[in-house]
């Protein structure tokens, strides 16, 4: 029999027939292989897939074949599917015995699954002893399980990191029944961690843990069903497993079940009870819940107004490094909301927040630079704060961006890239940015003068609720004639700022 190998030679991909596409790489050239010339990892490679596809009779053929190639991991699964009864009827002893063969070559997977019979008492009697001396014999690394074993592979700890082993290690595991590492097969399946990226496949293994009452797994399932991926979205679902979870106080299931009450998905609206369940979250220490419960104080959602206690707990978690919360902080010290106000302070925790690349915090940090607010003015630095916010996407740092070539500031004077700018925020929602382009057309700055255009870009910033678009559409109204057709020559308008050419300051805010 023939197999056909992907021709790249960091895939290796193997299938049994010749796929149009490489589902691993996405090259199409593939090479024919004779049966004779796989090698045990092939053999390893193909029975993992069979299980995949719930083939065990295949997969069992497979690793008896990796095994007889003299493969120790190929000689190590033959063991798990003695253990778990995959292909064949569950035999324990016979699993022991393998395993043992295998650690008797000091391979740290066997010794580890080895060590984890001896713990538990399968397939021979309890040992401890005899179940440490495999463990420390594991690479001196206090593995209990494989799926210990597939985080040390994942964290590098006491092994070479490795996604690819760690991600067999979990399927391993999972394969067993392990509900922890069904979890973390579904997230190496999720995100393409160490094996081909299959939502569906991650469902299915995180399904399987969810329903083995593992927290993260039903968090991670709820998610799912939360954005529609690899199942028909449902809202009520996603309240349902994350609920579950939340049962069991896991912090993260506990934040996005109190998202769903704060903003009525799948369930009633409901602050008090989102606010308490932030709360739980909170108490554990839990960034994200101290940040939610930050914005419940500082907005009265749920609990009482409090600034004070809104800053007790942004501290809380921008201690912990969280980007949104330091940004948080930020803004209370730029507010003066309970705390002294402190534009140094401000910058400090904006910087922090910057660095670690979140986008509203570079603009208010540029802001920041942009008016000499707590740091000496410095246009260029605050024109390449924006820059950096705006190569994310951001609307604002868009819209920053077009101001300063629109006005110079902290780069030379463009009104075409102006324009350019103007447009990339538009298209990213932002009012503002609708608004001035519309100016631009309005007296042809940068772009051809185009009065119906102007008209129309008016319109759609004063649809968004901009006052500024509001005031230039009513003014040209008013010079043309209520009701009449605007077209031709006009009066010019007043950028967004309505005096002078002046930008205006976009003030840094709270918006999660």
């Amino acid at each position: 029999m023939n197999y056909y190998r992907c021709e790249n030679p960091d895939c290796g991909f193997l299938a049994e027939e010749e796929p149009d596409v490489c589902p691993q790489c996405g090259d199409t050239f593939f090479l024919s292989v004779d049966e004779e010339e796989l090698t045990g990892p092939d053999w390893v490679q193909l029975g993992n897939r069979a299980v995949d596809e719930e083939r065990p009779t295949d997969a069992l053929a497979c690793y008896q074949q990796a095994a007889a190639l003299d493969d120790m991991l190929g000689v190590t699964n033959l063991g798990w599917c003695l253990e778990a009864g995959i292909g064949v009827p569950a035999d324990p002893r016979q699993a022991v015995v393998l395993y043992a063969q295998a650690a008797a070559r000091d391979y740290m997977p066997a010794l580890t699954n080895l060590g984890y019979c001896y713990a538990h008492g399968i397939g021979v009697a309890r040992d401890d002893s005899k179940a440490v001396e495999c463990f420390r014999k594991g690479r001196k690394t206090a593995f209990q399980g494989p799926v210990p074993a597939g985080e040390a592979y994942s964290r590098g700890l006491g092994v070479e990191q490795s996604d690819e082993e760690a991600a067999r290690w979990y399927q391993s595991a999972a394969w067993l029944g392990y509900p922890a590492a069904q979890t973390e097969l579904g997230r190496c399946l999720e995100f393409g961690t160490g094996l081909p990226q299959s939502i569906e496949q991650a469902v299915k293994w995180y399904r399987a843990a969810a329903e083995n009452g593992n927290a993260p797994g039903q968090c991670c399932l709820g998610f799912l069903y939360e954005s529609g991926q690899g199942v028909e979205q449902n809202w009520e679902e996603a309240v349902r497993w994350y609920r579950a979870a939340a049962e069991q106080d896991y912090p993260r299931a506990l934040c996005n079940l109190a998202w769903c009450y704060e903003h009525s998905k799948g369930v009633e609206q409901d602050y008090p009870e989102a606010a308490r369940l932030y709360l739980r979250a909170a108490e554990q220490d839990y960034p994200r819940g101290q940040l939610c419960m930050g914005f419940c104080c500082e907005r009265g959602r749920g609990v009482p107004l409090d600034p004070s206690a809104a800053a007790d707990w942004y501290r809380k978690a921008a201690e912990q490094e969280d980007e949104d919360a330091q940004c948080c902080m930020g803004f209370l010290y730029e507010s003066g909301q309970g705390v002294e106000q402190s534009w140094e302070e401000a910058v400090r925790w904006y910087r922090a927040a910057a660095e670690q690349g979140l986008p509203r915090a570079q603009c208010n940090l540029a802001w920041c630079y942009e008016y000499g607010k707590g740091v000496p003015q410095d246009l260029e630095e605050s024109y390449r704060l924006y820059r950096k916010a705006a190569e994310q996407g951001d609307a604002r740092g868009l819209f920053c961006v077009a101001r300063c070539f629109d006005y110079g500031r902290g780069v030379t004077q463009n009104s075409t890239e102006a324009v350019a700018w103007y447009q990339k925020a538009a298209d990213a929602g932002s009012a503002a940015a609708m608004c001035d382009l519309g100016v631009c057309y309005e007296r042809g700055e940068g772009v051809e003068r185009d009065l119906s255009r102007a008209v129309s870009l008016y319109r759609q910033a004063a649809e968004a609720g901009n006052a500024a678009g509001q005031c230039n559409l009513g003014f040209l109204y008013e010079r043309r004639g209520r009701g009449a057709e605007l077209g031709g020559g006009g009066a010019v308008v007043p950028r967004c700022c309505g005096a002078g050419d002046a930008p205006c300051p976009v003030q840094p805010g709270l918006v999660l």
